[in-house]
């Protein structure tokens, strides 16, 4: 998550002092990384939050936090050295004989066992209910590393292995206070048994999230092994990144949603909760993904150079992308509950095989739009399966319109660019923004509108 809203903030920095050709190997970078972070955190955090609850009991939640930062540490020191020692090998099949430093693989390495390690804690924080601390860890990692990469690129010129050194910073300085924040809460002792349910959990998810990660990720090195130009993988890598400007809305829910969601787990009202959410997602999301889709010519035209000006026909699609796959956070609660994790890594499959194949047969023809379009089909599988399978697991009520809402809605913003471009008349944006309104407004329903605004009167009335 921090990782992500860091690679987001920084981007003009990136764009201005990085050559196109040095972006397009950084996209490739962090794709590799994020695959390493994925298969060594074995999404032992996900495994953390879900048997939480069940451990929470003083004689077990020391042993049961220390466990797993224990198991995930050595883990992610194995990663890290396998990652440097993966050097060559990289070298050769990915970056086409292009030398990297190889210092830049061992910071990769170090980022990877203390980014994970920050991954953890930070579950920990908002689980034991230190939110305060939480808060101030997120924004401490993100100012640390920001001003760090500021001062490494501008004045040090050290390019991608500032970014690295900088991000290493933030987690490591960040790690310490949070370390230091939950002294109280570790032991020096480690029981396999106790984290053993959640490793069984996780580790059904970790071939579901690496499947995820050939679709968000694995395209940048299918483009650098198929001949597509270093400045047309910083394009897209781009445009991929205006995406996740959503991220931020998405990261929001998520801090609410995963403890409140597995907390309600099996109580009066659990499934009423879970599918008004997945009504307030859909219709606040399509909505601030239209706005993003909108202005996203404007800021890429003032913010960013010249020659990535294509990215803004291309972004508002993958946002499209990005709003389907993240409605799998609340969509797959059928799965969660009945911990039938296995259904995750069926469903990536499916998505991953169709996005290699669209990749696969159509890249010579049509380029980046075949990546883009991949991706798409792939989205689309995963928000479908998903929630045919999860339903059948464990039927939750959620909403035909609301359904109905979140593909015309993402199917609106993925063509506005080509409309836009087609006839260029002034009002186009706007008639997109009202047709989305109105879809916002519908998902959520009389009842739930008349609550929200009886709800902002009150706060009007009464402060």
């Amino acid at each position: 998550m921090i990782q992500k809203s860091i690679s987001i903030l920084l981007i003009p920095l990136y764009l201005n002092t990085l050559s196109t050709q040095e972006y397009g190997i950084l996209e490739i970078i962090i794709a590799l990384s994020a695959f390493f972070s994925h298969l060594f955190m074995l999404q032992m955090d996900g495994g953390f939050q879900r048997f939480f609850y069940e451990n929470k009991r003083p004689e077990k939640i020391k042993l049961y936090f220390s466990s797993h930062l224990y198991f995930i540490g050595f883990v992610n020191l194995l990663g890290a050295i396998v990652f440097y020692f993966f050097y060559d090998f990289i070298i050769y099949n990915i970056f086409s004989g292009r030398l990297i430093p190889k210092i830049i693989f061992a910071l990769l390495g170090l980022n990877l066992f203390s980014r994970n390690i920050t991954t953890l804690l930070l579950v920990a924080l908002r689980f034991n209910n230190k939110k305060y601390w939480f808060a101030f860890s997120v924004i401490t990692d993100t100012v640390i590393t920001t001003v760090t990469a500021i001062i490494l690129l501008l004045f040090y010129k050290m390019g991608i292995e500032g970014i690295y050194i900088a991000q290493l910073c933030g987690s490591v300085i960040t790690n310490f206070i949070m370390l230091l924040v939950m002294r109280n809460d570790l032991v020096g002792n480690f029981d396999f048994t106790i984290i053993k349910p959640s490793v069984k959990y996780s580790i059904l998810l970790v071939p579901g999230v690496v499947i995820g990660w050939s679709l968000s990720h694995y395209s940048r090195i299918f483009m650098s092994t198929s001949g597509i130009s270093l400045q047309d993988i910083a394009v897209y890598g781009l445009a991929f990144k205006l995406s996740l400007l959503i991220i931020f809305g998405i990261n929001a829910l998520k801090l609410v949603w995963q403890p409140a969601s597995i907390n309600l787990i099996g109580k009066k009202g659990s499934k009423e909760f879970y599918s008004r959410i997945f009504d307030y997602y859909v219709s606040v999301l399509i909505l601030i993904g239209m706005i993003i889709a909108v202005l996203s010519k404007s800021i890429i035209n003032i913010i960013f150079p010249l020659n990535y000006s294509y990215a803004a026909s291309i972004a508002p699609a993958l946002i499209a992308c990005t709003i389907l796959n993240c409605s799998t956070i609340i969509t797959s609660m059928g799965i969660t509950i009945t911990k039938k994790t296995l259904y995750t890594s069926l469903v990536g499959s499916i998505a991953a095989a169709t996005n290699i194949l669209i990749m696969f047969y159509y890249i010579d023809e049509y380029g980046m739009i075949s990546i883009v379009l991949a991706y798409a089909a792939s989205s689309f599988f995963t928000a479908l399966f998903t929630y045919i399978i999860s339903q059948k697991l464990l039927f939750i009520p959620y909403k035909l319109s609301t359904q109905f809402s979140l593909i015309i809605g993402t199917i609106i913003i993925a063509i506005y660019p080509y409309i836009l471009n087609s006839f260029n008349y002034l009002f186009i944006p706007i008639i997109f923004l009202l047709i989305v309104l109105i879809l916002s407004l519908w998902t959520l329903g009389t009842k739930e509108l008349k609550i929200i605004n009886n709800e902002i009167r009150d706060r009007i009335k009464y402060g």
